[in-house]
């Protein structure tokens, strides 16, 4: 190093750390700071599962932070699907609509919407092959297919309990009105088939 610039880091130093410090702390203050996500879509009225929507069932909102997956333009959920009820005012998320491969079921099946045990809905994956079962044991579906499932285990993403995970599963008509008929009887029990 040459001499001149020595004396002049030695003669300066603290008025350089000074300077160095107030950068560092501009710098983490700025990555800190939330940063506002923009406008979302959020749902203008209650919406049930497998309803199709269209724009006149959103409304941009502007949020102060930042949602997973957040879909933010209207003409990506035109004649959309959703998997499962959504409260008027929450924002959409992509994990919210029946993507394409979801969208077009096999003839006679439908896109149903269950609350598995938190255990047996972590167990299956989207494309897994399930049996369901009544809380009596009885036999609601002997081959359904996992088509969503939510990733969220808390109150305020789908409005289930804490002990329940939303799966978007398909079945027959048969068999979603032995779902029906189940539902009141207690849990439904999710048990993954071999392929």
């Amino acid at each position: 190093m040459k001499p001149s610039v020595r004396l002049f880091l030695i003669q300066y130093r603290r008025e350089i750390s000074a300077f160095c410090a107030a950068l560092a702390a501009i710098l983490a203050i700025s990555l800190l700071r939330p940063h506002p996500a923009g406008a979302v879509l959020v749902a203008q009225h209650s919406l049930v599962a497998g309803q199709l929507v269209t724009r006149q069932d959103f409304t941009e909102l502007r949020l102060d932070r930042t949602w997973p997956d957040a879909i933010t333009e209207m003409q990506a959920i035109d004649g959309q699907r959703i998997t499962h009820s959504l409260n008027a005012g929450t924002p959409l998320s992509s994990s919210d609509l029946l993507t394409s491969t979801t969208a077009h079921l096999p003839t006679g099946t439908l896109a149903v919407s269950i609350n598995a045990d938190v255990s047996d809905g972590a167990v299956a994956s989207i494309g897994n092959h399930v049996e369901l079962f009544s809380a009596d044991g009885s036999v609601i579906s002997e081959d359904s297919v996992v088509l969503a499932k939510s990733e969220s285990r808390n109150q305020t993403s789908f409005g289930v309990s804490a002990q329940h995970l939303p799966l978007l599963v398909s079945m027959n008509q048969q068999n979603v009105s032995a779902l029906a008929q189940s539902r009141s009887h207690g849990d439904i029990t999710v048990a993954l088939r071999s392929n």
